[in-house]
């Protein structure tokens, strides 16, 4: 910085110099400026006083503004400003010209601006200049050194200030040299040019003598021209310590033992020497000691310790058979001066490790273990868990209190530890199963002890077990039927509505009879097109009386009924759902409320189904549950994606046609949808197209039944044209041919037989009757022997469609089978997107259980078909990574992230778990995600787009009235200037 504001001056920008320079090197000078203007005659000028200078040395500047035949000189006089007798400079050129100059002595003096010498310009003398400089530090504290230690420099700063001129350093001297001896800073010149500084060093030698010294240092100063310069000084301090030791006691934690019969423990307390001269210590002893539980170890003294060293007093600790803190001291003797005794204590805890007894209860602090609902003969399994949070085994006897008990039936395994020790920090699990056989509440009491501690930790704690024996909970269900235009076109073999028709009226047949209490299930019908309307309402009980009705409602005569199903108009889906939903507001909480919303096409009329709708349908009835089918290749995905997360529980399901497996695809989904709204588990669904032609036997499907398994349904579907060609047979794992007298067990097995499905319900006896029930249940086809190629093919036209590889006059027939039961051994899946674009990453869960309790070593098989047919098999996980929570807890996870485009993605779940019996369970599922970018505009639905062009007519009306109104305004405006 300093070289380059010299730069400035020489090229004479001395004013710029003033901005820059740091405070202590502010100029004390004084200037004086006299001006002259020829821009007329004639010349003005200012400035033609006069300035006392008390110092030789100057600086001038000068802005000259003169042409040819213009004095170009800088003079000043000691008489008048038109007096020219000292010449500053004889040269000036235009511009800025600058520099030093030296008077021929102090004074008063005039600028010669009124001479023709100086022409037109301004003119400055900057005077009273005085040379400076500044040291840093100006004081220093050396600090404490020892007696007799090794010097320490510091080193201090000369550097330029006041108005920068040169300064030459001379002597530097102290008032005590022997303690602070200086080197170096002496005869240089500091100026702008360059050095700036100069350092020089002082060292504090401490000596050998204790104390506290000082010196002050003057430097000697001096400029070349004569002027004065200020000579500078600076105090630097230091002291020196005595050799002299200096004991201290270290600090040390508590010390615990954890006390045990005929146990000692040792610990050591430590002292330190933090002085500079050795210590001696010549004695360590006890002095506080209660009840003399210390003693020493060992006794190091006599010993010396160096400066900066410690050393440990090893103690033992023997505490009495109970728990206390004890509080002891030593007592060293040393030369350390004024703590010749020093006193160091310590601390001491006996610990008496005892155990800590816990439990999980729901809610905590409850003492209860509440099973809640549990359906009659089904099994529910809870754990009493026990938690050792103390620091000594535990010893732990569960018993019942009251033996007695008549509700301990209810309860089909209690586990009574007696005398089980859980370690500390550990805890185990006791369970207890609840088989509830008769309806009613039920309860009973068990009493923990717990001891440990060497006999001092003894614990009780009284634990009430209750649980609810409960029919299966009745479901209340609204089916929301499409009978819009498009519903009468063909997507397969059949035509769209031809299979709603069929999948209503098989749903209804699985619903459960009312047994004449109330407690069968509901249903009621809602269909709609460009609007809703009530097809049947309110919710009807399943039973004879009513069952004529709505088979009436759902028959094949209603799909060509305009008054009944028959397809016409556009689609409004929230006009349907608002009538399903108000039919289930009134619905009781003891009951499940279903709504089934299917459509094949986009929204074209009525008001749309936005997220404020959906919310406000979640928040009135916040128990629905709320499935969606899309049918067909022009649906909103989205839309059932966001229709199935307004409910609690449902999920949807997408099918572009009816085509080959996909022939008995509504069928199947309503029946999935009865199994999921039951609480049943699935274990086969699949449609097959089994082959006539070699007139042999064919297993279409085989459903395995497990010990765990207490109820059962069987679907089988076929198309009732085709059954004159073949024979169904379904079979037990005997071997025997079910019919509509068949049982098991002497349980009569419920079959109900109608055109294009057959519903077989079992309820299997107790688990002790395994063997009657255990196995295989088997579908066969088995042809009659009237199929023909060449007949077929004439009659049957209908599966003559492109892509339809299921065709009777190629002897393939379509048949549909599912299984699905009500068991202790359960399959829950769940797939959740982060969000519902593509992108997305999909997680996906499955949590397998054995009567409530969590089930691991199962396999989870996952099939994930892409909205493009392509697809991908991969396993979920229970061992914490891949997604997963935690590692065998019985819930399997891990994601899925090929989900780039847009559309519905099929994830099938294909489970094998393990039951209590070492039986291998199946389980299957299948779930949909819908991945969108936003809501679709409204389409319509091919051959009914009357909202369209009402939706464009309504817009040119408006814009036909706007011009009407503008004209009209016109001719009035031109009448009223008239």
């Amino acid at each position: 910085m300093k070289n380059y504001l010299l730069k400035l001056l020489n090229v004479g920008l001395f004013s710029t110099i003033l901005l820059f320079v740091s405070p202590q090197t502010l100029s004390a000078s004084i200037s004086y400026t006299a001006t002259k203007n020829c821009l007329s005659t004639p010349c003005t000028v200012t400035g033609t006083g006069s300035f006392a200078a008390t110092s030789r040395l100057v600086r001038w500047r000068a802005t000259y503004n003169g042409s040819g035949g213009q004095g170009n000189d800088f003079y000043l006089s000691s008489g008048a400003s038109n007096m020219a007798d000292i010449a500053i400079s004889t040269s000036l050129v235009p511009g800025l010209n600058s520099g030093t100059f030296l008077l021929p002595a102090t004074g008063s003096y005039f600028i010669s601006i009124n001479t023709a010498l100086m022409g037109p310009g301004s003119y400055t003398i900057e005077y009273n200049l005085e040379p400076d400089c500044v040291v840093t530090p100006p004081t220093f504290n050396f600090g404490s050194r020892d007696a007799g230690s090794s010097g320490v420099n510091h080193t201090f700063t000369i550097a330029l200030a006041g108005d920068n001129l040169d300064v030459t350093i001379g002597a530097i001297s102290g008032t005590d040299n022997t303690h602070f001896v200086i080197s170096g800073g002496t005869g240089t010149t500091l100026r702008m040019g360059g050095p700036a500084s100069v350092n020089f060093t002082v060292r504090f030698e401490p000596g050998t003598t204790a104390g506290t010294f000082s010196s002050t240092i003057t430097i000697v100063t001096s400029n070349a021209s004569g002027l004065e310069v200020p000579d500078k000084t600076i105090t630097v301090t230091g002291t020196t310590k005595p050799l002299v030791p200096d004991i201290e006691c270290v600090s040390s934690a508590v010390y615990s033992l954890d006390y045990v019969v005929s146990t000692t423990g040792t610990f050591s307390k430590s002292f330190k020497n933090e002085g500079n001269a050795p210590l001696q210590v010549s004695s360590i002893s006890l002095n506080a000691n209660p009840g003399g539980v210390f003693s020493l170890v060992s006794n190091p003294a006599p010993v010396t310790l160096a400066p900066g060293a410690s050393i440990p007093v090893s103690i033992r600790f023997v505490p009495p058979a109970f728990e206390q803190t004890y509080t002891g001291t030593i007592v060293i003797i040393s030369n350390s001066p004024g703590e010749e005794s020093k006193t160091c204590s310590f601390i001491a805890k006996a610990h008496h490790p005892e155990p800590k007894m816990e439990f999980y209860f729901d809610p905590p602090g409850s003492n209860v273990i509440n099973y809640r609902d549990v359906e009659i003969g089904f099994t529910y399994t809870k754990a009493i868990r026990v938690r050792n949070s103390g620091d000594a085994p535990l010893t732990l006897t569960l018993n019942l209190i009251d033996p007695l008990d008549p509700d301990l039936s209810q309860w089909s395994e209690i586990n009574e530890p007696n005398n089980v020790t859980i370690a500390a920090g550990a805890e185990q699990s006791f369970l207890q199963r609840f088989k509830p056989q008769a309806i009613g509440a039920y309860g009973f009491e068990m009493q923990a002890l717990g001891t440990g501690g060497a006999g001092t930790y003894n614990e009780t704690v009284n634990i009430t077990l209750i649980g609810n024996g409960i029919t299966p909970v009745p479901m209340d269900n609204v089916l929301v039927l499409d009978r819009s235009g498009s519903m009468d076109e063909s997507a397969g073999a059949r035509t769209k509505i031809d299979a709603l028709q069929k999948a209503a009226r098989l749903y209804y047949d699985l619903l459960r009879s009312d047994p004449g209490d109330g407690s069968g299930d509901q249903i009621a019908l809602i269909k709609y097109n460009s609007s809703a309307s009530s097809y049947l309402t309110p919710l009807q009980l399943k039973n004879s009386a009513n069952e004529p009705g709505v088979l009436d409602l759902l028959s094949e005569a209603s799909i060509t009924n305009s008054s009944r199903l028959k397809p016409s108009g556009g689609t409004c889906i929230s006009c349907g759902m608002t009538q399903g939903a108000d039919q289930l507001l009134s619905s009781p909480d003891s009951r499940k409320q279903v709504m089934v919303v299917m459509t094949d096409g986009h929204e074209t009329a009525g008001p749309r189904v936005t997220n404020t709708f959906l919310n406000d349908l979640g928040t009135a009835n916040p128990d629905l549950m709320i499935y969606s089918l899309g049918l067909g290749n022009d649906i909103n995905e989205g839309l059932l994606q966001r229709i199935t997360n307004a409910g609690n529980g449902g999920y949807h399901h997408v099918s572009e046609d009816l085509l080959g497996n996909n022939h008995f695809a509504l069928e199947e989904f309503y029946f999935k949808i009865y199994s999921n709204a039951s609480g049943a588990d699935l274990i086969v669904d699949p449609t097959s197209g089994v082959n006539l032609a070699s007139g042999n036997p064919v297993e279409v499907n085989r459903a395995r039944i497990v010990s765990s398994d207490r109820y059962a349904v069987f679907m089988v579907l076929d198309d009732p044209a085709l059954a004159g060609y073949y024979k169904l047979e379904f079979i037990d794992p005997h071997g025997t041919i079910i019919d509509p007298a068949s049982s098991v067990a002497g349980i009569p097995i419920q079959m109900l037989k109608r055109a294009g499905h057959t519903v077989y319900k079992i309820i299997f006896p107790d688990i002790s009757q395994a063997s009657s029930y255990v196995g295989d249940w088997v579908l066969r086809l088995s042809p009659t022997g009237k199929w023909r190629a060449d007949s077929t093919r004439k009659e049957f036209k209908p599966y003559q469609v492109a892509g339809e590889w299921i065709n009777p006059y190629r002897g393939i027939v379509p048949i549909g089978f599912g299984a699905a039961v009500k068991s202790d051994y359960k399959m829950t899946v769940q797939v959740s997107a982060d969000h519902y674009k593509p992108g997305a990453l999909v997680l996906l869960t499955a949590q397998l259980s054995d009567r409530g309790w969590p089930s691991t070593g199962g396999q989870i098989e996952i099939t994930a078909t892409r909205p493009d047919g392509t697809g991908s098999t991969f396993k979920l996980y229970d061992d914490g990574t891949h997604g997963d929570m935690e590692a065998s807890d019985g819930t399997y996870s891990s994601t899925y992230n090929q989900t780039a485009l847009k559309g519905s993605y099929r994830f099938f779940f294909n489970g094998k778990g393990i039951n209590e019996r070492g039986e291998l369970v199946p389980r299957q599922a299948t779930r949909y995600v819908s991945l969108f970018e936003a809501t679709d505009p409204i389409k319509g639905d091919g051959k009914n787009c009357f909202p369209c062009w009402l939706y464009y007519a309504m817009l040119l009306l408006l814009l036909l009235i706007l011009l009407v109104i503008i004209r009209c305004c016109r001719k009035q405006e031109k009448l009223l200037v008239r």
